[in-house]
């Protein structure tokens, strides 16, 4: 659950405070972003989309009941809901892209077309996992989510979101022609 203080800054944003919500946007823009970006593929887009799930969450916070589940779960249970709508509406495939692999301002030519041959291939091994496995390496290492809020957030115990973890990385590692990818 949520500690003292996000609870005491969830019960002031609860009552429209604009600095109790900016705390809450800075707390969490990060990870939301981030988890807009790697299943939508697109900076504006990732950027429109988490501007909305802000707006929505100040429209919904006096529907939030403290205790239920993790503020961040609750959060990212309207992106899962704007994600889908999304593609919904765009009628459109997810694709899913991983951060650029590694900073590559003034690197060498070759080594920007090693690190985009590299991710094109990440990024097929991904979406070749469950959508299950997928939405689990999502939250657990690009929204960096807890085990328990994943849980919260996918309605499923902790153990089966850390075996649905241990699959997708063991599925990962094969694709990849690797070892065991392990938890960091």
């Amino acid at each position: 659950m949520d500690d003292p203080e996000v609870r005491r800054t969830i019960k002031r944003a609860k009552k429209l405070d604009p600095e109790a919500i900016g705390v809450l946007y800075d707390q969490n823009f990060a990870a939301i972003y981030n988890y807009f970006r790697h299943r939508v593929g697109d900076a504006m887009l990732a950027e429109d989309l988490t501007s909305q799930l802000f707006l929505k969450m100040v429209h919904a916070l006096p529907e939030f009941r403290l205790g239920e589940a993790p503020f961040r779960s609750w959060l990212f249970g309207i992106a899962r809901n704007l994600v889908a709508d999304h593609f919904r509406k765009e009628k459109a495939t997810a694709v899913l892209f991983l951060d650029e692999m590694g900073d590559t301002i003034g690197a060498q030519r070759e080594t920007v077309l090693l690190n985009t041959e590299v991710e094109v291939v990440v990024k097929q091994a991904i979406s070749e996992i469950t959508s299950e496995q997928r939405e689990v390496v999502l939250l657990r290492f690009f929204a960096d989510l807890t085990h328990q809020e994943i849980a919260g957030l996918l309605g499923k115990t902790e153990a089966s979101v850390k075996m649905l973890q241990k699959r997708a990385l063991e599925s990962l590692a094969k694709k990849l022609g690797g070892g065991v990818l392990v938890d960091q």
